[in-house]
């Protein structure tokens, strides 16, 4: 399984600095490119896995990624939008009966936080629906994709549901359809009922799958007759790496954490997606007319040199990313290459299991693509376990790339890489958004 980085070469001297062409091949869904914060919409074209020996190619030189600049627009049917999550936006943590979730006790712990913030008031979305929404129309945007608080539906996580939290996103879905904007609803964006992290540490638990789906559910029911496009999970990777390898995320590594957990947790990421996709599929989708899938990150790694090893790397760093929770969604299985590094580290799907991955498909897969790195092959073995070992990939920038106030490498061009040419997909019979 490789990447055609020949072809990646030729258009790195070609390509548009700050616009997406399309071509002939694009998909039929033109919605909605989200990069966390603010997103914007565009549906690129189905591609596939390129297997080539890439053993003849050259050292990679700075000038094969200086990138041309040249006149462009966006296409007729190019839908702009803003996406949130809960936590960051809504405040009101205490008010219409939510319950806590992960990311109030996390935020609420010293140093957890650099400068000591937390959701309790953040933008206040709580009490100002309706100036948010008329903000949002004021500026032109078409779709607004923002997420649902689990812990506002159902306070404990599952058991009794909280009508006030009901009320709540009607009326900011009826504020939106008033002002021809179109809803996108995340389910999950982080913030797991506090009580369910008490109750069998979330997302580490088989438990969940049921409660997430249950929490899915209710949301079909009550939002599904205005809301046409749902998204089950926003980053899956971010929650199983960030959360418990990194611990830079909520709930945080837990003491005496195993090196597994990070894979175990994106085991039932994925399993209760799937849970969520089928309910709908089967008892709402004909009814709501909707469409269900789930958004992925995915960020291109370009490799140092074109030798076989640097090459390798850097398909893998996209593999252990987002073909972990890409290929699954299609094909029932991890990637080989994940499952010959882990061996029964990485969990296995039963047979129910993967029935029911392959029999809910997603209509469509959600990119988040934020930039790009320099990949290399490391020299020595490491000399520590999890992730970040099993990947076994060495990063780097090169200095004429730009970088955000995030400190992240502006490259546009890496969004275009990662759909044209990405090891994860082949053969995906959805847009790509």
């Amino acid at each position: 399984m490789k990447v055609n980085y020949d072809t990646i070469k030729n258009d790195c001297k070609t390509t548009t600095h700050s616009t997406f062409e399309t071509e002939e091949k694009e998909s039929f869904l033109n919605k909605f490119l989200c990069l966390f914060f603010i997103i914007i919409t565009l549906i690129f074209g189905l591609t596939t896995r390129q297997y080539n020996n890439p053993s003849y190619y050259t050292s990679l030189d700075d000038d094969d990624f200086v990138l041309q600049e040249k006149e462009g627009g966006f296409p007729v049917d190019f839908v702009w939008g803003a996406a949130t999550s809960s936590y960051q936006i809504e405040g009101g943590v205490e008010e219409g009966g939510r319950g806590a979730s992960i990311w109030d006790r996390y935020c609420s712990k010293a140093g957890n936080i650099l400068d000591g913030s937390s959701g309790v008031v953040a933008c206040d979305s709580y009490h100002r629906l309706e100036s948010d929404v008329k903000l949002m129309k004021s500026i032109g945007l078409k779709a607004y994709r923002f997420s649902i608080s689990w812990s506002r539906i159902y306070p404990n996580g599952r058991g009794k549901l909280n009508v006030v939290g009901i009320a709540f996103y009607d009326k900011l879905i009826n504020l939106l359809l008033q002002q021809e904007i179109e809803p996108w609803v995340t389910l999950y964006h982080w913030d797991l009922p506090e009580a369910l992290q008490e109750r069998y540490e979330g997302w580490l638990s088989h438990e969940i799958i049921n409660d997430f789906g249950n929490y899915a559910r209710t949301c079909f029911k009550h939002f599904g007759d205005r809301v046409k496009y749902w998204i089950t999970i926003n980053e899956s990777w971010s929650i199983a790496v960030q959360s418990y390898t990194d611990g830079t995320k909520a709930p945080g590594k837990r003491k005496n954490a195993s090196i597994d957990d990070t894979y175990v947790a994106g085991h039932h990421l994925l399993l209760a997606h799937s849970r969520a996709v089928a309910f709908y599929k089967k008892e709402f989708a004909l009814k709501q007319k909707g469409w269900i899938g789930i958004a992925n990150c995915g960020d291109f790694r370009f490799p140092r040199t074109f030798s076989t090893e640097d090459v390798q790397a850097a398909d893998r760093a996209m593999i252990f990313q987002f073909a972990w929770f890409t290929d699954p969604l299609f094909t029932g299985e991890y990637p080989i290459e994940m499952r010959q590094i882990l061996g029964n580290r990485l969990p296995r799907f039963t047979p129910h299991e993967r029935a029911e991955l392959i029999g809910s498909k997603p209509d469509f897969l959600g990119l988040n693509h934020y930039s790009s790195l320099i990949t290399a092959n490391p020299e020595q073995l490491p000399s520590y376990e999890g992730y970040w070992a099993d990947m076994y990939v060495n990063f780097s920038s090169l200095d004429i790339w730009k970088k955000n106030d995030m400190g992240w490498n502006i490259v546009p061009d890496g969004c275009k890489f990662i759909l044209r040419h990405s090891p994860s997909t082949n053969s995906l019979q959805v847009g790509i958004f």
